[in-house]
């Protein structure tokens, strides 16, 4: 059970949809590693999206701070498969 705020982001973005998100994304930075900063609008947009469809209604202001982590520590639980490694929240 995830045990803060920010953990059930990120359990939210390792399932469907969004999982089928972030696959595509990570497979978009291997290739350009720049792909992410050019477009940080638009993934932030998708992403706040995925977050308050499910359930997390904060402040424009918290999503803007907030999702680039919630991203990044997601993406460091795909293992090169695409897949969340198992285990990951025992880390």
């Amino acid at each position: 059970m995830p045990s803060t705020v920010r953990e059930q982001a990120i359990l939210l973005l390792l399932k469907p949809p969004a999982l089928r998100y972030l696959q595509q994304l990570k497979t978009l930075i291997d290739r350009d590693p720049a792909y992410l900063e050019s477009h940080h609008d638009d993934v932030g947009n998708i992403i706040i999206g995925f977050l308050s469809g499910s359930g997390f209604h904060w402040h424009r202001d918290i999503f803007d701070r907030e999702w680039p982590e919630i991203v990044r520590l997601a993406l460091t639980r795909l293992g090169k498969n695409g897949r969340p490694k198992k285990n990951w929240m025992m880390k």
